[in-house]
């Protein structure tokens, strides 16, 4: 029997909704089919507005948060989403301004 991939990741939770805020299109691009290829949904949204107004109508699995976006700071559009009652699992990203 064949090894996996050493970069191959399939997901103990396939189908799991995972909505992404980064307002950086081309890492967005870039990781975007690792994410999919694990078996997961990826929504991704670029601003904050965006994701706020999907809420309305479902909830993720997982949010991926990025720090540092052009008009907000995830850390406090994350305090307002958990002041709302919101409580699905965040992870927060950030390069801090670099790759």
């Amino acid at each position: 029997m064949a090894a996996a991939e050493p970069d191959a990741f399939i997901s103990r939770h396939p189908g799991a909704e995972v909505w992404w805020l980064d307002d950086d299109i081309d890492l967005c691009r870039l990781v975007l089919p690792r994410l999919r290829a694990s078996g997961w949904r990826v929504r991704t949204f670029q601003a904050s507005e965006l994701l706020q107004a999907a809420l309305q109508q479902s909830r993720p699995d997982l949010l991926l948060l990025d720090r540092r976006l052009k008009e907000d700071v995830g850390t406090e559009l994350l305090r307002q989403l958990r002041q709302q009652g919101e409580v699905f699992p965040v992870l927060i990203l950030s390069g801090m301004g670099t790759p």
